[in-house]
C-alpha cells in the first residue's frame, strides 16, 4: 500500500462516522485499514485500500474480486465489460481504455463488472470530450467506482460470506500493493 500519509490519499470524510476515530492525517494507509479491519469497519478499509493503490492496481484489484462472483459468469454483457477492464489492465492503452469504456457503456454500470469497465476508462479521473478537451473528476469518483465493484463482490455470496470475503478482499490489495497478483484460488465459493 501506499506508504504515505493517509491524508493525502483521502479526507475524514469519506469514512462512516464510527470509523473517523481512527482517522489521522499522518497515519499511514496500510495502518489504518489494519486498524478499520480490527474494528469491523470492512466497508471503510476498502474505500481506504481503493484510493491507496495506483489506478491500474486498483483496477485490477477490483477485477480480481468480480472473478469471485458467482453471477458475473451468467450475464454476457457484464463479463465482456469485466474482460475489458482486465485487458486495460494488461496493456494500459488508450485503445483498450476506449473499449473498456464501450464494454461499460453496454453493461449494467450498478454492477461489477461495469464499474470495473468505468474505473479503467476513468483511471486519470479525466472524460474526454468529443471536441478534444477533457474534464477533471473528483478522485473519489474513480475510488468508489473500485471499492463499489469489491463490495458487490463481497456480498455476492450471500450475508453469511460477506465478512469472510471482506478479509480475504483485503488481504488481496494487500498482496496487489506488494507486487502480488492478489489471486484468491483458496477462497470458498
Amino acid at each position: 500500500m501506499n506508504s504515505g500519509r493517509v491524508a493525502d490519499l483521502l479526507s475524514a470524510e469519506r469514512l462512516s462516522e464510527g470509523a473517523r476515530v481512527h482517522y489521522s492525517p499522518d497515519t499511514r494507509p496500510d495502518e489504518l485499514i489494519f486498524k478499520l479491519c480490527d474494528d469491523g469497519f470492512w466497508q471503510d478499509a476498502i474505500t481506504v485500500a481503493s484510493c491507496t493503490l495506483p489506478p491500474r492496481e486498483a483496477v485490477w484489484w477490483a477485477c480480481v474480486c468480480a472473478r469471485k462472483m458467482a453471477s458475473i459468469a451468467e450475464n454476457p454483457a457484464e463479463m465482456l465489460a469485466l474482460e475489458s477492464a482486465e485487458t486495460w489492465v494488461y496493456k494500459p492503452s488508450e485503445d483498450h481504455r476506449k473499449k473498456a469504456f464501450e464494454f461499460a457503456q453496454a453493461s449494467d454500470p450498478c454492477r461489477a463488472g461495469g464499474l470495473c469497465a468505468f474505473a479503467a476508462t476513468f483511471n486519470d479521473c479525466k472524460i474526454p470530450l468529443v471536441d478534444g478537451s477533457e474534464v477533471e473528476l473528483d478522485k473519489g469518483v474513480f475510488s468508489g467506482m473500485v471499492s463499489g465493484a469489491v463490495m458487490m463482490a463481497a456480498s455476492d455470496a450471500g450475508p453469511e460470506q460477506v465478512f469472510k470475503r471482506f478479509k480475504r478482499f483485503i488481504e488481496s490489495a494487500g498482496d496487489i500493493a506488494n507486487g502480488g497478483g492478489g489471486r484468491m484460488a483458496d477462497m470458498e465459493e
